[in-house]
């Protein structure tokens, strides 16, 4: 304790071997086995107005983290100035150290590669459009041998599959090439590619499954706004949750979503990934795949569907039970504006013409009508 009184030094160790825990945000089934280390020292204002961890080591299995951090407080808010680091570790111990609970679909895997990660954040309160946040991460996992119940060869053949239907109830939805629902993506409009490229993930065909930028955009605008106002899920994030997993927001069913993301990245091309995703994602209440929803909302086969038809199917998809359309079934004023101003999107990025904007512009969507040029 200084002489002031005003803050004391510490200095702290210890261990937790066997730890359970059973906590509804971890896992639907206790977490258990957990071997917990940690070490470090800081300073601790006795008011309040300081947590300082000059250097700290937490320790989980065979993974280790550094961690340092500055928390100050005034009456203009918190500050904080933080680093992380995972030094370099063999992606395998990664594995071996995550609680069974925790991965159950990837128990049986084998993992070859290191992974290592230096991040830092600083935040004022008072400041909050100077956040500054970055990271570099050396990632070189790769998978070796997946289990057999989730190897993405299963996905080249006719395939069953977990979906919800309107009440929420669980059923099975069979998919894949020779199934009566599959559309092979020559078959499927581009501009559909163009719309969930527009809506969902922009550099799809440039990332390898996770978008560092979407990740940091998402993030500044949480810590803004003080809670979860948006996540930064790719084209192949959400297929990995389509085809493995289930809706319950669990640290596991995050874990397991980036591993399978890797899985499906590193066994299927770019354009599987997209002819799949178009395939099993739901645009609707009992409305799953391209091929139900081009015939429901407009009476249409896949690859007839217009520039604005494509970006409306694109733009429900985070909220499919919507209803965008009135009585007559015209699109509604501000729907319609929306999908206006996603055209404009799809030709600044490239996707799109001057005369298919144009010829967009003056599309008329109405629900169970096929598209007709104007």
């Amino acid at each position: 304790l200084y002489p002031s009184g005003e803050s004391l030094d510490w200095l702290a160790s210890g261990s937790v071997s066997h730890l359970s825990l059973n906590h509804p945000g971890l896992a639907p089934v206790p977490t258990e086995g957990i071997d917990l280390g940690w070490s470090g020292h800081g300073e601790l204002g006795l008011d309040g107005t300081l947590i300082r961890i000059k250097s700290a080591e937490l320790r989980v299995g065979k993974v280790r983290a550094e961690l340092e951090v500055d928390l100050t407080r005034s009456t203009d808010g918190a500050r904080i100035d933080a680093q992380l680091r995972v030094p370099l570790t063999a992606c395998q111990s990664i594995l071996e150290s995550t609680p069974h609970a925790l991965i159950p679909l990837l128990q049986g895997m084998v993992m070859k590669g290191t992974f290592s990660l230096d991040a830092s954040l600083k935040f004022n309160a008072a400041e909050l459009d100077k956040i500054q946040l970055g990271w570099d991460v050396a990632n070189d996992c790769q998978i070796e041998s997946p289990p057999p119940r989730i190897d993405p060869e299963y996905f080249r053949e006719p395939f069953e599959y977990r979906v919800f239907d309107a009440s929420g109830k669980e059923m099975m939805r069979v998919s894949g090439p020779r199934s009566k629902s599959w559309v092979e993506l020559p078959q499927i409009s581009s501009h559909m590619e163009t719309a969930v490229l527009v809506c969902e993930d922009s550099r799809f065909w440039h990332h390898q499954g996770f978008d560092p930028k979407a990740i940091r955009s998402a993030i500044l605008d949480n810590l803004k706004a003080g809670r979860f106002v948006r996540g930064a899920s790719t084209i192949s994030m959400q297929l990995a949750k389509n085809l493995y997993l289930g809706r319950e927001k669990t640290l596991s069913r995050k874990l397991q979503e980036a591993a399978l993301t890797m899985l499906l990245e590193q066994e299927l091309r770019k354009d599987e990934i997209l002819e799949l995703y178009l395939n099993v994602i739901e645009y609707g209440p009992n409305i799953f795949g391209i091929k139900d929803a081009a015939q429901y909302y407009f009476g249409s086969h896949p690859r007839d569907l217009s520039l604005g038809q494509s970006l409306y199917l694109a733009s429900i998809l985070p909220n499919p039970h919507a209803n965008y359309f009135d009585e007559n079934g015209r699109l509604r004023t501000k729907r319609a504006q929306y999908i206006n101003r996603l055209m404009y999107i799809a030709k600044k990025i490239g996707r799109i013409n001057d005369d298919e904007l144009k010829q967009g512009l003056q599309e008329r969507i109405i629900f169970g009508m096929p598209y007709e040029a104007a």
